[in-house]
């Protein structure tokens, strides 16, 4: 197999913190390969598994809220990295801090949070012309901070405006009023959108444990000259610009041939997204991921 086109180039090792069974994927991310728990290997199962006719049946609604020894694939959808009834079963008021407040004349300043109440009722508080869904506050705060009046227990959407800085937020623990982070938001994200697996719960019964995984890297798009670059494959990177550059040169075959090779790289990978209905992690040689590459979040 040539080179570029190992998967080494779109793996990291990182290190994630679960809360109460929930493992929330960074951005950058788009599922994971692999996850290690006290040093050993466990299973991971797809949304599927749980409806198959082979399969367990609904295991995530058990008091452990997962599989033994194996993780369940939640997908996509979640905004945060921990909801806010992991902080208090009765809910949290959102308070929302700028790393570096945007420029009025320039970006949109308000931010929206839509979500659930502790009852399960969808949250509406009162707009400038009528009631509205969820709640809106204003990131151009004098005080560089600004905090939601109705208590969420899940949030379910965040519409965000683009802005200078990191955006984050914290809940508001109702019995102490301390603040717990939930969500950070890097500047060019608008409606935040994270991955989310089910773990086991931790073997020395902590609400936390910092998890092993083997991530494959998401496409995100770079809007802002600050934005983090997450180049998910340099292969297909590779064989993509050098097609250009023979296309330039008006080598037109060459050119065809290289971005096929991207093109393939790609769909290989985009099968990595769409899971059986058991797929345990593949078996790959941890020595030819890029070093350094482990991060902690």
């Amino acid at each position: 197999m040539d080179v570029m086109t190992k998967p080494k180039d779109s793996l990291d090792r990182v290190g994630i913190t679960a809360y109460d069974q929930t493992l929330t994927l960074p951005r950058g991310y788009a599922c994971c390969e692999g996850i290690l728990r006290s040093k050993f290997p466990l299973i991971i199962r797809s949304g599927w598994f749980e409806f198959s006719l082979a399969g367990p049946g609904s295991k995530l609604e058990t008091d452990d809220g997962a599989l033994d020894g194996e993780v369940a694939d939640q997908g996509d959808g979640f905004c945060c990295i921990r909801e806010p009834w992991q902080v208090n079963t009765a809910g949290c008021r959102l308070k929302v801090y700028t790393d570096a407040q945007s420029g009025a004349e320039t970006y949109e300043s308000i931010i929206e949070f839509y979500g659930l109440d502790a009852d399960g009722e969808i949250i509406r508080t009162s707009g400038a012309t009528a009631i509205r869904s969820g709640e809106a506050l204003d990131l151009l705060a004098s005080s560089g901070n600004a905090t939601t009046t109705a208590s969420f227990a899940r949030i379910t959407q965040v519409v965000k405006p683009i802005t200078s800085g990191i955006i984050t937020v914290y809940a508001i623990d109702p019995d102490d009023s301390t603040e717990h982070l939930i969500a950070s938001y890097e500047p060019s994200e608008r409606t935040p959108n994270y991955r989310r697996y089910r773990v086991p719960k931790p073997p020395t019964g902590d609400t936390t444990q910092t998890i092993t995984t083997l991530c494959r890297r998401r496409y995100v798009e770079a809007v802002l000259d600050n934005d983090k670059l997450c180049v998910d494959h340099f292969g297909a990177l590779y064989y993509g610009v050098l097609s250009i550059t023979y296309r330039d040169a008006n080598d037109d075959e060459r050119s065809d041939r290289t971005m096929a090779k991207a093109m393939d790289i790609l769909s290989r990978q985009a099968v990595k997204f769409y899971p059986t209905s058991q797929r345990p992690p593949p078996i790959i040689n941890l020595d030819e991921i890029e070093t350094p590459s482990y991060q902690t979040y």
